[in-house]
Parts: C-alpha cells; sequence; structure tokens
C-alpha cells in the first residue's frame, strides 16, 4: 500500500526549485553509505546522484535493524529525536527525487493497457526493514481506503496528479451499538477524523503518513501518475501489521468524524510491472564489482 502524512500532518515539497534542490544534493559531501570495507558507495553503479545519496542513506540507516523487526518499529515510529532526525533526512533526500532518476517515463500508465488493473506496482526492493515500490495509476484508477498499523510511509509523487484523502484515526475501538440503529459495529471499527482531502501535483511533490497521522488514507488518480514508496517497517502479518481496508460513513451529526469499518474490497486489484531502474543493496550486504 501507499501513503502521505507526517507526524504532525500531511508534508508537500520543499517551495524551492527542483532543479536547484537537485543540485545543492549532487554536489554535497560523500554518501553516507559508504562502504566502510572498500570506501566505495554501496551504489557506485546509481547513475542518479540523487538517488544514489538516498539508497546509501537508507542502507546506513536500516544496517542496525536487519531481520530484529522490533527494532525496525522503533526505529521508525519511536516519536523522539531520532525518529525525527531520520525523517528530516529522508524528506530532504526525496524532495530532489524525479521519475527519470528510476528511468521510468510519462507514458509508463500505457504498460497497464489490456490488463484488468489499473495500478500497477514496481518493486524496488523488499526486505525485513522497509519495502521500496512505485505505483503507478492509470487515470481514474483508485487505491481503495487502507491502513499501514505502526508504520511510516515517505512518498514522492513522480509524475501526474492524484487526490489524497487521509483520516487519523482515535485509537479506541468501537464496541457500542449505532444508535441510529441499534446494531454493533464490526471487530476493529473504529471513530477517525478527517486529515486532508487535497490535490498532489502535477510538480513532483514529498508526503508522508506515521503510525497515527493520516494512516487511514485513500488515493484517486486524477491523471495516469506515478508515485515511489518508502514503507518502514514493512507489512508484516505475523507482526501485527496486515493491512486492513475500510469503508468510511460520516458521523450522523455532520461532525469531522468517520466511523471506519474493516471491510472487503471487491474488484481491487494491482498488476506487478517489471522495474528495470537502479536496484537497492541493503546495508547489511555487500557489493560484488
Amino acid at each position: 500500500a501507499v501513503g502521505a502524512e507526517a507526524g504532525g500532518g500531511e508534508m508537500l515539497g520543499s517551495d524551492a526549485p527542483l532543479a536547484a534542490a537537485r543540485g545543492a544534493a549532487e554536489v554535497g559531501a560523500p554518501s553516507p553509505g559508504a562502504d566502510d570495507d572498500r570506501g566505495r558507495s554501496l551504489h557506485a553503479a546509481v547513475s542518479s546522484p540523487a538517488l544514489r545519496l538516498l539508497f546509501d542513506y537508507l542502507s546506513e540507516v536500516t544496517a542496525t535493524w536487519l531481520v530484529d523487526d522490533e527494532a525496525a518499529v522503533a526505529a521508525a515510529t519511536d516519536g523522539g529525536e531520532r525518529d525525527a532526525a531520520f525523517a528530516a533526512k529522508l524528506r530532504q533526500q526525496l524532495d530532489v527525487l524525479r521519475a527519470s532518476d528510476f528511468e521510468i517515463g510519462m507514458d509508463e500508465a500505457r504498460r497497464l493497457n489490456g490488463s484488468q488493473s489499473k495500478v500497477g506496482y514496481l518493486e524496488v526492493y523488499s526486505g525485513p526493514e522497509l519495502t521500496l515500490c512505485i505505483f503507478v495509476l492509470q487515470q481514474g484508477a483508485r487505491i481503495p481506503l487502507h491502513d499501514h498499523p505502526q508504520m511510516r510511509v515517505f512518498g514522492r509523487l513522480l509524475f501526474g496528479r492524484m487526490r489524497l484523502i487521509s483520516y487519523t484515526p482515535e485509537g479506541i475501538p468501537v464496541v457500542e451499538p449505532d444508535p441510529a440503529d441499534g446494531e454493533r459495529p464490526p471487530p476493529g471499527s473504529c471513530w477517525a477524523s478527517l486529515q486532508h482531502n487535497r490535490e498532489l501535483g502535477p510538480l513532483p511533490t514529498t508526503y508522508e503518513l506515521d503510525p497515527r497521522n493520516g494512516n487511514i488514507h485513500e488515493l484517486h488518480a486524477i491523471e495516469d501518475t506515478a508515485f515511489f514508496d518508502v514503507v518502514t517497517p514493512p507489512y508484516n502479518i505475523v507482526a501485527g501489521r496486515g493491512c486492513t481496508y475500510y469503508a468510511a460513513t460520516q458521523d450522523s451529526e455532520g461532525k469531522n468524524r468517520f466511523l471506519m469499518v474493516p471491510t472487503n474490497v471487491a474488484g481491487f486489484t494491482t498488476q506487478a510491472l517489471e522495474y528495470h531502474g537502479p536496484r537497492f543493496i541493503p546495508g547489511r550486504s555487500r557489493p560484488t564489482w
């Protein structure tokens, strides 16, 4: 799944020109993810300087997480200085990315022509510490309302325009019957407040969500769209991080509250598309030259 909002709400991209931001990143200090044994970047073969910096940073900070699921959760969600520093640095790295860094073009959605799905999924990396992926949506496609329990999602709209609708759950399960009909909501239901309902694009935009703010969201493609996601820690049903889809019903009093009811999503599928761009090397690995 995907994401958008920050530890106080949604974070949109910098107002500074993208070219200027990229220039600053590309002429900066050597990558913080340089290989200690060989004195070289783990991602020296990545032609995009902006993507190489991001990959090296992620390799460095996730190397200590490895397969320790609890450590990965704590590192990304502790809400303290470490969490804030990680989020700030990652936003800075994402703010300069564009579609060409991943070697995808504005016509990427055409790869879905003839497919039953209007949503494509390109896996850049999947491991116990994080998931890196790209979603491609044809105009009119929708990723239904869903959550990211105990997870942070940092995203970058690469091209197109999409509407992002997000909610912040109250965190208290709903168990009492609905006064209107006396029915008890299904297990897992909760109240949530509307966080954002806004359009992103057409300029590249950085956005995020955290374990609480905007954690339940849906995305609608206004035109052909692609976005890159950094998900940490990744979905893991065994660890209690399964994806739940919801149907939202506004409070009968018209307040900014919505009842989130777990639901099955009929007809929603994603089409796996082969990723041909630069590969991420996790920090626990060593490059082969």
